[in-house]
């Protein structure tokens, strides 16, 4: 299950539903093989981004107000979920940085081009480098102008502005933290 109850301890949600794992007829596997925008969402372990692949793993949350979400995802500051008006939003866990939730996108088939395109970066960055204030500048400037044709209102996020801010002074997620390290038992801190 992408998300449990110890995930959502401290905040304003809980667990509503969750559901059994679906059997498909051949007919229906290829069509969701062709219409499942979550299979086309790949994991980033170095900033933590972790998403279901098939309907059948989505979880519903609601609020305090009966407010319900469908959760397909998480990273270290919360969880993905879509709401009734199938705008995609970023809920904090308790312990985040972010205190409220994000807009980041208009629908799930937007966020997963965006967060394709920000995949796109962190690649490029590990594989060409972007070393040089010119060079950050100009894959900002790309990466903020492609967000923008798909999804206007998703620019303005704090979402996609933090990973703006991050290609422009070099600090992508493109290798483990030391956290990564202590968590897996490759460092200690000393008493």
């Amino acid at each position: 299950m992408i998300i449990n109850e110890s995930d959502l301890k401290d905040t304003d949600y809980k667990i509503s539903k969750i559901f059994n794992k679906k059997i498909y007829s051949f007919s229906e596997l290829l069509n969701d093989m062709a219409s499942n925008e979550y299979s086309r969402l790949e994991n980033y372990y170095k900033d933590k981004f972790e998403f279901i692949k098939f309907k059948d793993e989505e979880v519903i949350v609601e609020n305090s107000n009966k407010d319900k979400f469908i959760v397909f995802g998480k990273n270290s500051n919360g969880f993905f979920t879509v709401n009734k008006n199938k705008e995609i939003w970023l809920i904090p866990f308790h312990y985040s940085d972010i205190q409220e939730p994000l807009f980041i996108n208009s629908s799930l088939h937007q966020f997963r081009c965006c967060y394709c395109l920000l995949l796109s970066v962190l690649f490029y960055a590990l594989g060409k480098g972007i070393d040089k204030e010119n060079a950050q500048l100009k894959l900002a400037r790309s990466f903020e102008e492609d967000i923008l044709k798909i999804d206007n209102r998703s620019v303005h996020s704090l979402f996609y502005r933090n990973y703006i801010f991050a290609i422009e002074n070099a600090e992508l997620p493109t290798h483990f933290t030391p956290m990564d390290y202590i968590t897996t038992g490759r460092h200690f801190i000393p008493q």
